[in-house]
């Protein structure tokens, strides 16, 4: 399975890359929110690479440690990419989801 980042196609199954020289952003290379950092890093985390980018990548998306270490990851490393926050459906595939019918591929 893929997912497109702005102009960057990731593979879920690959670790999550990081976008610059650090795996993770200055901004959030360490949590201070104490409850934060529990939900991450505490006996039932979900940060499964403890801040790094080190078997990051879901080899069975069905199981949802793997899914959501994946997805943790994801969203630390790119937290500040504008393409993050961005539709992924163009307005008739919007228009197509609204009516209850399936949009137009790509999706």
């Amino acid at each position: 399975m893929t997912c497109r980042v702005g102009a960057k196609t990731l593979a879920v199954h690959e670790e999550v890359p990081p976008i610059g020289e650090n795996d993770v952003p200055p901004t959030l290379s360490r949590i201070q929110v104490q409850d934060l950092n529990d939900f991450l890093n505490g006996p039932k985390g979900w940060d499964v690479a403890g801040g790094r980018l080190q078997n990051t990548g879901a080899s069975d998306w069905t199981k949802i440690k793997e899914r959501m270490g994946y997805i943790v990851n994801l969203f630390r490393t790119r937290h500040l990419v504008p393409e993050l926050m961005l539709s992924p459906y163009t307005t008739g595939q919007l228009e197509a989801i609204a009516e209850n019918k399936m949009p137009e591929r790509p999706w």
